[in-house]
């Protein structure tokens, strides 16, 4: 298992790739002056209620790129899988009911034309198809904590068999029969690297 940053996997590949935290939000901030090629530099005034038509158009064009490069670095998440991709995130409910996602959560489900509130309510897996013809597997559990509690890993034996489809297919390949089975027995020579 390795853990890395978005940018960090930049140029990697992985048979399976996990996005944690995919309903995350990025910060928005608001700074107190801009220096686009565009415009110059646009400050903000607080002896004003309302900020400059300069400053605004600033931050706009601010908001705009911070926006295209999470687009961007979402594209560099996601293709990084080679196999499988698991995207890992949260959404919450509403006063109304509704279940509300975030973030790249919100977009991808968008994207995928996946309900993540009937997923919610269903609590199964269920396998569906995205427009471009590539398959999904849907899986969401509801938690009124919010928190879901592990008090007591199970062991493999202990673990309930279950009718429902599996999150993923295994990507372990059968194993291979060798001719030496003496070769397996011996100790391999490991060393450490930088």
């Amino acid at each position: 298992v390795r853990l890395m940053t978005i940018h960090k996997a930049k140029g990697l590949e992985f048979p399976l790739v996990i996005l944690a935290d995919a309903a995350r939000q990025r910060k928005s901030t608001s700074e107190a002056a801009y220096l686009p090629p565009e415009t110059g530099l646009a400050f903000k005034f607080d002896q004003y209620d309302a900020a400059p038509l300069l400053y605004r158009l600033a931050q706009f064009q601010d908001s705009q790129q911070a926006e295209a490069e999470e687009k961007r670095l979402l594209y560099v998440a996601l293709t990084r899988a080679k196999e499988k991709l698991l995207i890992s995130g949260y959404s919450t409910s509403t006063k109304s009911g509704e279940w509300k996602s975030s973030g790249w959560l919100s977009s991808l489900a968008e994207a995928g034309q996946v309900n993540l509130g009937a997923a919610i309510d269903n609590g199964q897996p269920k396998e569906t198809v995205t427009p471009g013809g590539h398959p999904l597997r849907v899986w969401a559990l509801p938690s009124e904590s919010g928190v879901v509690e592990v008090t007591q890993p199970l062991a493999a034996q202990e673990w309930p068999e279950s009718d429902a489809l599996p999150l993923y297919h295994s990507l372990l390949l059968p194993e291979l029969e060798t001719e030496d089975s003496e070769a397996e027995d011996m100790p391999q020579p490991w060393r450490a690297t930088g």
